[in-house]
């Protein structure tokens, strides 16, 4: 009894000593943590990344997700010295070998961030330089040129006239209602879905994927870093396959308005033809472009070329009957008549 009541005795100072870590860890990590928090709302990093949803309070906040990961690491940085004071060497030693290799991946995990972050910044960048000088150079007319918008603005055209009469025939009181209505639904929007800012879109979005690939490399994710890759040069394939299609669209159309202005009596047929064959070509390239299996591309393209051949043919051999019959008549009366010719004599 005395031999445990005197070990108790010599435990005390260790836990007192330990109680001591645990009140500093605990207002370390407080003050890391408020002082993370201000940081961050100082900087509003959640209105600059959620959009106007950080009022909102069931919306996901970064600014206390990474608060709270502050607060929780700075303790598990003062766990080692608490267990050594208290002389727990059995979990001691496993705490501090995680803690080591933890210290270690920081630095990686520390450049990753550095790089996602600045593949980031330089990419909304981008976004903006592609958008605006895509706008510049008119490539939002682009449909119209391809021949694909006409519907789009006759269906405009027909709600905004629908949107009007609907507004005339409303009070004041109704007008600013929906008024306020659709000033929401236009701050709701995310971004617009002109030609320019889809391109913008896509060169952030493939300048973010090239900064993870790089960020997974240094943090020595070399699967992770191979699937991103392939997914990198998928999404290139794709992208060129679209444009060699636009190409192959545009040139289809140029055809066929060139071939519809002549003086042909059959140039709106012709015309359709050669944008439909120009069209298939282009469809063809673009398949084959994206990396499909190029037997199945072959093999869609020869059996449509023949049933084209198939047509024609059908076609020619039913509208040609009659003429086909009177030819072969004349032939035949041809060769009786050579038969029933005597022989000359020698």
């Amino acid at each position: 009894m005395e031999q445990a009541l005197n070990e108790l005795i010599a435990f005390l100072p260790r836990l007192l000593g330990a109680l001591l870590l645990v009140a500093v860890a605990g207002l370390v990590a407080w003050g890391a943590r408020f002082l993370t928090r201000k940081g961050m709302e100082k900087a509003r990093v959640d209105e600059r990344l959620m959009k106007g949803d950080a009022k909102d309070p069931s919306a996901p906040s970064l600014t206390k997700a990474v608060s709270t990961a502050v607060f929780w690491i700075v303790l598990v940085l003062f766990l080692p010295l608490i267990l050594d004071v208290l002389a727990l060497q059995g979990l001691l030693a496993p705490v501090t070998a995680m803690l080591n290799d933890i210290l270690v991946a920081l630095p990686a995990v520390f450049g990753a961030i550095v790089v996602v972050a600045a593949a980031y910044v330089v990419g909304r960048l981008v976004r903006v330089l592609v958008t605006q000088a895509l706008m510049r150079m008119g490539f939002d007319r682009f449909g119209e040129r391809l021949g694909l918008s006409s519907a789009h603005t006759s269906t405009s055209a027909r709600e905004a006239y629908n949107h009007g009469e609907y507004a005339g025939n409303l009070g004041d009181h109704e007008r600013a209602q929906v008024a306020r209505a659709h000033s929401e639904e236009v701050d709701g929007m995310d971004i617009s879905t002109t030609p320019s800012s889809i391109v913008g879109s896509l060169a952030f979005v493939g300048i973010l994927l090239f900064g993870v690939t790089a960020a997974l490399r240094l943090m020595g994710f070399g699967a992770l870093e191979a699937i991103v890759a392939d997914f990198i040069v998928f999404a290139g394939e794709i992208i060129t396959g679209l444009l060699v299609f636009a190409v192959g669209l545009w040139l289809a159309n140029w055809a066929a308005r060139v071939i519809h202005a002549g003086d042909s009596q059959h140039s709106h047929i012709l015309g359709q033809l050669a944008r439909a064959a120009i069209l298939v070509l282009a469809g063809a390239m673009a398949l084959r472009q994206m990396g499909l299996a190029n037997e199945i591309i072959t093999l869609a393209f020869a059996f449509f070329i023949g049933a084209i051949a198939v047509a024609a043919a059908i076609a020619f051999g039913i509208g040609g009957r009659d003429a086909a019959h009177e030819l072969l008549e004349r032939w035949r009366h041809r060769i009786e008549r050579d038969d029933m010719q005597p022989p000359l004599a020698h």
